[in-house]
């Protein structure tokens, strides 16, 4: 079993003889109520990343897409922290960030409290470097009703849809992020139709996931066992 069609499709390419069932990773219920927020071609917005401070995160290329555009109705939230061994590069980040009041590092948050840091904010920004297997913090958004800018790499692309459910950019490109983040800046009311559209993408709850487990676990058990012959 995978939590996404990404990563089926990366094993079944090397042991193409497996059968893999697609069960992904289930929400919490209760987290947060769906952020109703409608926009305009005046409206302020709010940026923010949500997750590890790391460099295969690319929250530096997103500091710099920021930092590019002078923004003046726009702010950028961080929230997340550093593991022991990249304490070098949160560091890093907050350099980066130290010339524009408009960027805050908040910290990190409890569980609980995704629902009320999403409310918080427009627009969620997921730039990472690496392929995402999945990602709790991409479906979290999609379901409290928040637009997302992703890299166009792994998972992400597989739920976001460019331009329809969200924005995609190439891994890795400062400039083409930067691009993203201008778009809806000089145009807020374009999140409006965006958010609109997410209502069409599944992101099942905990008690969804233990469902499909079980119907998985009865099929396999309703078959016929083959017998296991001792090796030699």
């Amino acid at each position: 079993m995978a939590p996404s069609r990404f990563l089926a499709d990366v094993v079944t390419r090397e042991f193409s003889a497996l059968r893999i069932a697609v069960v992904p990773h289930g929400l919490k219920l209760g987290n947060g109520l769906p952020n109703l927020r409608t926009y305009d071609r005046n409206s302020s917005i709010t940026f923010a990343y949500c997750g590890g401070l790391s460099p295969h995160k690319g929250v530096h290329l997103l500091l710099n897409a920021f930092l590019s555009l002078h923004a003046e109705n726009a702010k950028l939230r961080i929230y997340g922290a550093a593991g022991i061994n990249e304490k070098d590069y949160e560091r890093k980040l907050h350099d980066i960030a130290a010339s524009d009041p408009a960027i805050n590092f908040c910290g990190t948050y409890e569980r609980p409290d995704v629902g009320k840091v999403l409310n918080g904010i427009d627009v969620l920004i997921i730039p990472s470097l690496c392929y995402e297997t999945y990602s709790f913090i991409l479906h979290e958004g999609i379901a409290a009703n928040i637009p997302i800018i992703a890299s166009d790499i792994g998972h992400l692309a597989e739920k976001v849809r460019d331009s329809y459910t969200g924005w995609l950019f190439p891994v890795g490109d400062e400039s083409a992020l930067g691009e993203k983040l201008r778009q809806v800046m000089d145009n807020p009311a374009i999140l409006n139709d965006i958010k609109g559209r997410l209502h069409d993408l599944f992101c099942p709850l905990e008690e969804e996931e233990a469902f499909m487990y079980e119907r998985l676990y009865r099929i396999a058990i309703s078959k016929p066992q083959q017998e296991v012959q001792p090796a030699r």
